[in-house]
């Protein structure tokens, strides 16, 4: 069975490229999109997901809302971030809500895959405490 990997970002093309890069890998898995984190809220109760790449900022529920809730509802699930504003202070409150990993954009290819591949193999250790 593959991992479900849900892509949430507000920008279509950023979603799609991640999720293409996704599917055309070898980390074997599922990929879907949603554009907000309200979507993604919809589309988690819907199906659970293993993984959820998620941008930091967005309108309405922003990345680290929407790991709150995913921490909450689907405490398995792993969520790692997306962020081109990588300051100290956004690093402790995504560490304190829960993400198991940051990627700062730009971001190369390999460390997404990297990411999710790290999570799938080791989901112990990307899990918070």
């Amino acid at each position: 069975m593959s991992m479900q990997v849900l892509v949430v970002d507000d920008e279509p093309r950023v979603a799609a490229t991640i999720a293409l890069l996704l599917k055309r890998s070898n980390v074997g898995c599922q990929v879907r999109t949603a554009p907000t984190g309200e979507a993604a809220v919809d589309t988690l109760a819907q199906e659970a997901a293993d993984i959820v790449i998620t941008d930091y900022r967005m309108p309405g529920m922003d990345g680290l809302q929407l790991t709150a809730h995913i921490r909450e509802h689907y405490p398995q699930t792993m969520v790692i971030l997306l962020t081109a504003f990588g300051s100290p202070a956004v690093t402790v409150q995504a560490e304190q809500a829960g993400v198991a990993r940051i990627l700062r954009k730009p971001f190369e290819v390999h460390e997404l895959l990297t990411a999710v591949r790290q999570a799938a193999a080791h989901p112990q250790d990307s899990r918070p405490a």
